[in-house]
């Protein structure tokens, strides 16, 4: 069963690339993976993030 929920997204600056709305943990694992520099913008100027729509996968229970 997949379930709508909404998850905060903050936008981030990647150095060299621009902006990008993610989740921390996408930032996290974007820096991780292509090495990159990357800033939590949204806490830099302290604003609240901003809630998208993200299916997550959940097991039905009988």
């Amino acid at each position: 069963m997949t379930k709508t929920t909404k998850l905060p997204h903050y936008l981030h600056l990647i150095k060299g690339k621009g902006f990008m709305m993610m989740t921390l943990a996408d930032a996290h694992q974007y820096a991780l993976e292509n090495n990159a520099d990357v800033w939590n913008v949204h806490e830099s100027i302290d604003l609240k993030p901003e809630y998208f729509d993200s299916e997550v996968e959940m097991e039905e229970t009988d």
